[in-house]
């Protein structure tokens, strides 16, 4: 047994290693699935590697002109051993059935809490409304029930069954499509095992999150409007969900969810990090059992653990960005510049264009981002106006220039419209027909 808990004082020093890197490296990307088997191999690679035998690098020779087959020598090396023992065997004897008996007593604790879960799970399958759709089972239930799914089963409340069927089983259907259960039920095992170790229950969240950010997205890709949805959210996080095996619609990390919908994609040269982090971790691991390197392995952990623990926080600009003169010079440089496009003039497009410009640094426009599209020619006239802007006042945050986005709304009509904006910051260009041709 004192052979066990070392090796799982091992695995959970693999595990502390593996989730500090993952929020050190690789927790900010929008790469779900990526980070999805990252932190699958996270919690394999922890119970793996304190498994495989290390070649021991220390000297290991004896002295020379020792002859161990001589008798007397023999002798005398086995009654310094047994002296040793005698010593300490009484006290390791108590602190290894100390610790024994504590690890067991947690493993119990943990799997009571799990398999009182699962029955309220079960129970609650069986007392609900059952709906058979394809590939998965409907279970309607009275009452305010937060909406999760487990395995092929999808449980709601008749009133969201009601109200909002198509976000909340869109989102559902999706980690049922992606086996996320599969997920959950691996890191419960791991708990179990290392009850004791925070990282553990930290990885946990963190693929729970990761599985909500991989359902979010599925949802907007299927044509949800991205605003509804998140009120959505909002209006369903007051409720709380029993059922830690299972991946409840409204997860607790909704600033983060949230945030990671709104939040720009990350580069494709990102992925480099996780060619090199799966190396690194098992490097590093290996390094860390070395016995000549453990005393400062343990020394620099320690001294760098505030530093790899970093959590995105989002920060609003104290200046915002400014166009040169203020918004009147900026009106009377739209005024100047925009035209109507003769194509979609002729054809009769009219509407809305919102987009999102994005502002460097220096002040340059860095990119447009259209949210709201009416036409590609309409779209591509507020593209290259917003682009031929001048240099503008970038954002302040604590005194240091930063990055920044500004939302901005063209309304296109043509004349004679009744066509009405939809914000009071919007900007009207009238189009005007074309005039007949003299003969």
């Amino acid at each position: 047994m004192g052979v066990f808990i070392a090796y799982m004082i091992k695995s959970g020093f693999c595990l502390l290693l593996f989730y500090l890197l993952y929020k050190w490296q690789l927790a900010k990307e929008t790469f779900f699935r990526l980070n999805r088997i990252m932190l699958l191999g996270f919690w394999i690679l922890a119970f793996l590697l304190p498994a495989i035998p290390l070649v021991n690098w220390g000297n290991t020779d004896l002295p020379a002109g020792l002859d161990v087959n001589r008798p007397e020598i023999l002798n005398s090396l086995t009654n310094i051993s047994l002296s040793a023992e005698t010593n300490t065997d009484h006290q390791a004897f108590i602190w290894t059935w100390l610790i024994c008996t504590g690890y067991i007593v947690g493993v119990v604790l943990i799997a009571s809490k799990q398999l009182v879960s699962w029955t309220r799970l079960y129970l609650l399958i069986r007392r609900g409304r059952h709906i058979e759709n394809g590939p998965f089972h409907l279970i309607l239930i009275e009452g305010n029930q937060p909406p999760f799914s487990w395995m092929h089963y999808i449980v709601l409340s008749e009133k969201d069954y009601r109200e909002n069927p198509t976000e909340i089983l869109t989102h559902e259907m999706a980690h049922i499509r992606h086996h996320h259960s599969w997920d959950l039920l691996l890191a419960d095992i791991g708990i179990l095992l290392q009850w004791f170790n925070p990282a553990a229950w930290l990885l946990k969240q963190e693929m729970q999150s990761v599985h909500e950010y991989e359902a979010d997205d599925a949802v907007l890709a299927a044509g949800v409007d991205a605003k509804s949805y998140q009120l959505l959210l909002i209006k369903k996080a007051v409720g709380t969900s029993r059922y830690t095996m299972a991946n409840s619609f409204n997860h607790s990390s909704l600033k983060k969810r949230i945030t990671m919908m709104l939040k720009e994609k990350s580069s494709p040269q990102a992925r480099a990090k996780y060619i090199y982090i799966l190396p690194l971790a098992a490097l590093s691991v290996m390094a860390f059992a070395r016995p000549e390197v453990s005393d400062a392995s343990a020394v620099l952990t320690k001294a760098k653990v505030t530093d790899l623990w970093t959590i995105p926080q989002e920060k609003t600009p104290e200046v915002k960005a400014q166009f040169p003169g203020g918004e009147k010079a900026f009106l009377n440089f739209l005024a100047r510049n925009v035209k109507y496009p003769t194509l979609a003039l002729e054809a009769g497009k009219q509407g809305r264009v919102a987009c999102l410009a994005t502002i460097g640094v220096d002040g340059t426009i860095k990119e447009v981002e259209i949210t709201k599209s009416v036409d590609p020619a309409l779209d591509a006239e507020v593209i290259r106006v917003i682009k031929k802007t001048p240099k503008w006042e970038p954002a302040q945050l604590a005194g240091k220039t930063v990055e920044s986005k500004i939302p901005l709304g063209f309304l296109f009509k043509v004349e004679g419209s009744d066509l009405q904006t939809e914000s009071d910051t919007d900007i009207v260009i009238v189009g005007y027909g074309p005039q007949p041709k003299e003969k």
